[in-house]
């Protein structure tokens, strides 16, 4: 791309939108971030973080294999989702004995 030709493309209505919609959608997010840990821990924020990651994981997933289109989503490749899997598995159960089974033996 031409350097000369950013700055026109840079003042389309579109793009501004666009970088307007991203900027609120990143304030807002930081500030239900904030609003979360203050309410709960900064280990149940990073938790659902690391779950919200999961859930795009699986709608690429299923987005890639009901339209049949690899550029829409994500493919299942091995060995690398299954390694993905694994380290789902093993946050799961990490969550899993941190606040089901460690919260009751203590």
């Amino acid at each position: 791309e031409q350097p000369s030709n950013v700055g026109n493309d840079l003042t389309e209505s579109k793009i501004i939108g666009l970088s307007i919609g991203w900027a609120l959608l990143v304030t807002i997010t930081g500030i239900f971030n904030i609003a979360a840990t203050g309410v709960t821990s900064s280990m149940t924020r990073n938790v659902w973080k690391n779950l919200r990651t999961c859930l795009i994981w699986i709608v690429g997933l299923i987005i890639c294999y009901s339209t049949g289109n690899p550029d829409l989503g994500e493919e299942w490749v091995i060995p690398g989702s299954f390694y993905i899997l694994i380290g789902f598995s093993v946050m799961l159960g990490g969550i899993y004995i941190y606040y089901g089974k460690g919260a009751r033996a203590t």
